[in-house]
Formats: C-alpha cells, sequence, structure tokens
C-alpha cells in the first residue's frame, strides 16, 4: 500500500521571547538586549512558513534493523524510540527562506540582531515541530512518540537525503539539502514520530486533509 504525501497548516503561537533568547544562548538578557529582541520580532512579522510535509508509514523490523518506506535504518536510539510502534510519521518542518535572508543581511551589519534572529528562527522551527505534532495527534486521535530527528544518537544525518526524498520535500516545500548534509532553508527540521497505537489503518491516511 503506498502513502500519499501530505501537506498540514499549522497555527503557530506567538514566539516566546525566554525560548528564543535561549536558542541565541544569552540566559541573562540585558534591557537593551531586550529592546532588540523586540525590535527583531517585529521585523520577522509575516515571515514564517506554516507547513509541515509528511507521510504515515508501516514499520518492519529486521533484527537490528528497521525498514520504513523503503529506507534500511540501523539506528539502537530510533529503535527504541519507535518501541511499541506499528506505524510513524516521517515529517519535515521549516521556518522558510525569509529568516536566512534576514539572518544574512544583519550579519554583515549587526552581529547581535543576526545572532538573535537565529534564535528566533529556531524558536519558531520548534514551535512549528510541536504544533504539527499536536494537530495531528489530535484530528487523527493518535498518540505520538516523543520525535526523533537525524543526528540525534546513533540515527546519523546521512539519512536526511532519504527522508527529503521520501517526502518530495523539494517540490512539496522547497528543501534542499547540501553535501555536508546542511538542509536549507537553515531553520528546517526532519523527523520520525512514531504513533503509539496497535489499531493504526493506513487507509485513514489516503486523503490529504
Amino acid at each position: 500500500m503506498i502513502s500519499l504525501i501530505h501537506i498540514a497548516e499549522c497555527a503557530l503561537p506567538a514566539i516566546s521571547e525566554k525560548i528564543a533568547l535561549r536558542y541565541a544562548g544569552d540566559h541573562n538578557p540585558t534591557t537593551e538586549t531586550l529592546l532588540l529582541l523586540k525590535d527583531c520580532i517585529k521585523e520577522c512579522n509575516g515571515i514564517f512558513s506554516q507547513k509541515a510535509v509528511y507521510r504515515i508509514l508501516p514499520i518492519e523490523r529486521r533484527r537490528d534493523e528497521l525498514l520504513i518506506g523503503g529506507m534500511n535504518i540501523k539506528s539502537d536510539a530510533l529503535m527504541k524510540n519507535l518501541q511499541g510502534c506499528d506505524t510513524v510519521v516521517i515529517f519535515a518542518a521549516s521556518a522558510g527562506f525569509g529568516i536566512d535572508r534576514l539572518i544574512a543581511k544583519y550579519s554583515k551589519i549587526s552581529p547581535a540582531k543576526a545572532l538573535l534572529l537565529h534564535g528566533i528562527g529556531t524558536e519558531r522551527v520548534e514551535a512549528l515541530c510541536d504544533s504539527f505534532c499536536e494537530l495531528l495527534a489530535s484530528q487523527m486521535n493518535l498518540r505520538l512518540a516523543p520525535r526523533f530527528s537525524p543526528g540525534y544518537g546513533d540515527l546519523p544525518l546521512g539519512i536526511q537525503k532519504e527522508v527529503l526524498n521520501l517526502l518530495n520535500a523539494s517540490k512539496t516545500l522547497g528543501i534542499g539539502l547540501n553535501s555536508s548534509m546542511l538542509l536549507s532553508p537553515a531553520k528546517t527540521v526532519t523527523a520520525f514520530a512514531g504513533i503509539k497505537t496497535k489499531e493504526c489503518d493506513l487507509n485513514e491516511f489516503q486523503r490529504i486533509p
């Protein structure tokens, strides 16, 4: 059975200044930094993508391997993460190119602002991933395992190419990958999220919502 590629549009919460600062590496911001952060947030208004592309696929296990969507994956960490799951959501979510352009612009004229924009971009893509998982779990009445991304534990970054191909991510969301396995846009996440149910039927996921 072929599982179709789906695109979800997610509502995002307001930017968390506290989390953005944490991702920027500033745990004791000055008043000046807080004012600069507010300026950055204002300048970012409306630039972020709110879309994720995903597929829901069965999991096969063969000794120390996971077989998912034609991928043969050897990863003890992912195997453990997907324990008790017969199916998995594979997805990619991106904050878009707008934040990359702003970071590039301010890297030349205001490194402090560029650093804060990095923090905001990371906060946004993480919020997008969380919102996507919450939306899917709610709409499909599913319980998801914590998401697990390439580069975590022993799951190699090299699998990014196969994941993006599986999602046709270059066409669906404009996501690319360079020879160093870095994603473009930079604030992009790919991940596996196991479905914690034995009753999942792929027939339920054949239509794009």
